[in-house]
């Protein structure tokens, strides 16, 4: 089955979130019968040019009040979804310019592209695997608290492993790369910007870092644990838990001999500077362990 022009929504919404041009649907099945059904046929569905008119309305798939939300905006899409009776595997490309990611105070401008690679699905249960999946933002603009950074922030995000159940709002457990233009992302999270604390904004914000972390989500929080950022004479460790419109968490810093410790507590930070890193191997292990 080919169509010219078709528009995709979800059965209990009424607009379509995809739609455009050049549909194709391959089936072929060695049986159909009405005990095997579906489960005896091979599918094949391409979405050739297709564009998503509001993007912002897979803020369904984030966790509510985790202080994460995707701003207006259109982008393109491409996909193509293996059926194999009730498991499945899919291919998705995204792209869209001027997209705004506010993430708690602060604000990610720039061009978005997300690059979706499913595998052993499971079609009942909508589970799949990730891995493989890459988000990219370019040409950004990072703002926290009225401060604007240049046009020329960037970043990606590589899930290396991990598995979600792709429902509203989106489930997952996974462990990622980061490669950031800058460690201000993470730093302006637990050091506010204040005149008094700018000097520690621009010693920890240091260019072209790499690390690790582990990431989760759920119905009710996004999860960032044993997270680990380095780059020049910096070391970044933090554990972050974005829930209910509030962050909880703790982050360790250190830039040659320095070292800090931060706490969030209801958006409250308090700093440790006794034993830092001794402090912050503590907090991090209390704080995977109570994690559900």
């Amino acid at each position: 089955v080919s169509l010219k022009s078709f528009g995709l929504r979800r059965l209990d919404d009424k607009a379509a979130y995809v739609s455009g041009r050049d549909f194709h649907i391959t089936t072929v099945g060695k049986r159909f019968d009405s005990v095997q059904g579906l489960r005896e046929l091979e599918t094949l569905v391409t979405l050739g040019l297709a564009e998503i008119p509001d993007i912002s309305i897979y803020n369904a798939y984030l966790p509510r009040e985790a202080g994460v939300s995707i701003g207006a905006g259109k982008a393109k899409l491409a996909a193509d979804f293996r059926l194999s009776g009730v498991t499945g595997s899919a291919n998705l490309e995204m792209q869209a310019s001027g997209v705004a990611v506010h993430v708690k105070e602060q604000t990610i401008k720039g061009d978005l592209r997300i690059s979706t690679r499913l595998t052993q699905g499971n079609l009942e249960k909508m589970t799949f695997d990730a891995s493989g999946t890459q988000l990219r933002i370019d040409n950004a603009s990072l703002e926290s608290e009225g401060s604007a950074h240049d046009n020329l922030w960037w970043g990606q995000i590589d899930i290396d492993r991990g598995r979600m159940t792709w429902k509203r709002p989106l489930k997952m457990d996974a462990e990622i790369s980061l490669h950031l233009r800058d460690s201000g992302l993470l730093v302006h999270l637990f050091v506010k910007q204040t005149k008094e604390k700018q000097w520690l904004n621009e010693l920890l914000t240091i260019r072209n870092v790499s690390g690790r972390s582990e990431v989760r989500l759920n119905n009710r929080a996004i999860v960032l644990s044993n997270t680990r950022l380095g780059g020049e004479k910096l070391l970044v460790l933090a554990s972050l838990r974005l829930s209910e419109e509030t962050m909880h968490g703790g982050l360790y810093a250190s830039y040659g001999i320095l070292g800090a410790g931060i706490e969030l507590k209801e958006n409250e930070r308090s700093w440790k500077i006794l034993n830092p890193r001794k402090w912050y191997d503590a907090y991090s292990a209390a704080f995977s362990a109570e994690q559900p």
